[in-house]
């Protein structure tokens, strides 16, 4: 793959590809939306969903943190299941994740009705 990923050299794209390294987290949307879909399989867990979104996103823990206003252990609590997110957390993140998963009330309905 010789294209331009994203501002990302060449020699970088070839190592992503030979399983060399990976790529960086910020590099994660523009990747996606060059190979048209996203090789990773849509995860079924609430905590999943919730690392796979941030991913899609090209988002750190530490980003989403800042966006919900919570602390990063807060998250790390979400992504490994230990918690879930109170309803009010998700006002600002809701249309992301729509953008992510399509309907988000159908994703999360399950989990988190009150939240939604």
């Amino acid at each position: 793959m010789q294209a331009d990923v994203g501002g990302v050299h060449g020699r970088s794209v070839q190592n992503w590809e030979r399983g060399v390294t990976e790529p960086a987290i910020r590099y994660l949307p523009a990747i996606i939306e060059f190979l048209g879909y996203d090789p990773t399989p849509e995860p079924s867990g609430l905590a999943a969903r919730i690392v796979y979104a941030r991913r899609r996103l090209g988002w750190t823990q530490e980003e989403l943190a800042s966006t919900l206003q919570v602390d990063t252990v807060t998250v790390y609590q979400w992504e490994k299941g230990v918690s879930a997110p109170p309803s009010g957390k998700w006002t600002s993140f809701k249309g992301s994740l729509e953008i992510v998963f399509g309907s988000w009330k159908a994703q999360c309905k399950h989990h988190l009705e009150r939240a939604c």
